[in-house]
């Protein structure tokens, strides 16, 4: 073990906290990019200018969760492993 190595305290995984969700569930049935981008359009008063673009960010945002996911070693064995490496820790 090297001298910086035992002098540096270990890591410490941050406390994780999932940002207030915006998802809407009637937007459910959006679930192809045609569908999200026609939708988009739909909103938009005028299409082709920046509201367009931000009428298609809302409704990106409203149609999918974003907050963070864990999984365990029983959901998902080879995620687990490449967060932990290879000691596990």
């Amino acid at each position: 073990m090297s001298t910086a190595a035992s002098l540096s305290p270990p890591a410490i995984d941050p406390e994780w906290k999932t940002p207030s969700e915006a998802y809407d569930l009637a937007l459910a049935g959006l679930n192809t990019v045609g569908k999200i981008v026609g939708a988009a359009h739909q909103r938009a008063r005028r299409p082709g200018t920046t509201e367009a673009v931000y009428q298609l960010e809302q409704v990106v945002r409203y149609r999918f969760y974003h907050g963070y996911s864990r999984y365990g070693f029983n959901e998902n064995w080879l995620a687990w492993r490449a967060a932990h490496g290879p000691s596990g820790s």
